[in-house]
């Protein structure tokens, strides 16, 4: 699989998701959108500008960039490169800074949808939370599940719109 795919650079490309926060109180559903606005670069060196927005919050711009060392996402190592199955590796300052490559062929089950050939990556801290993000080839992010101590939610995509290149 080309690395590439597992989070398209398309101007346009917009993810929305429902989050399903599993409180041992209340449980709570939120929204989220994320859309890149802005693609510069090309082949193994490009930067996107996207913006992130939770429900009615005003959006929050993520910056994230390409190389042939991996995918950055605010400056953090979010896909190492080369993708080999088992790879680890440690991003320091992040809450969850111990990061590995599960599979490279996992099947992700949304709320709309099942994607088949996805990436999955594993995060955990050294505490009692872990987790785990499902990026879809030629969608991007289509679900991350949370649990332990300091969050325990699921994070689905509900809908997708793919720009044409």
């Amino acid at each position: 699989m080309d690395e590439l795919e597992h989070v398209p650079f398309l101007k346009g490309l917009t993810l929305y998701y429902a989050y399903l926060e599993r409180d041992d109180a209340v449980p709570g559903l939120s929204q989220m959108v994320w859309r890149i606005e802005h693609v510069s670069g090309s082949g193994r060196d490009r930067t996107a500008a996207a913006t992130r927005r939770w429900g009615d919050a005003a959006p929050v711009t993520q910056t994230l960039h390409q190389t042939p060392q991996g995918l950055f996402i605010d400056g953090i190592l979010e896909i190492k490169y080369p993708v080999v199955e088992g790879d680890s590796w440690r991003v320091e300052g992040d809450a969850m800074p111990l990061r590995s490559i599960l599979s490279v062929d996992a099947e992700a089950l949304t709320m709309v949808k099942t994607f088949p050939g996805c990436l999955e990556l594993g995060f955990t801290n050294e505490d009692t939370d872990s987790g785990s993000r499902l990026y879809a080839p030629g969608v991007g992010l289509v679900r991350e599940q949370c649990s332990g101590e300091g969050n325990n939610g699921i994070l689905s995509l509900i809908h997708w719109v793919v720009p044409r290149a």
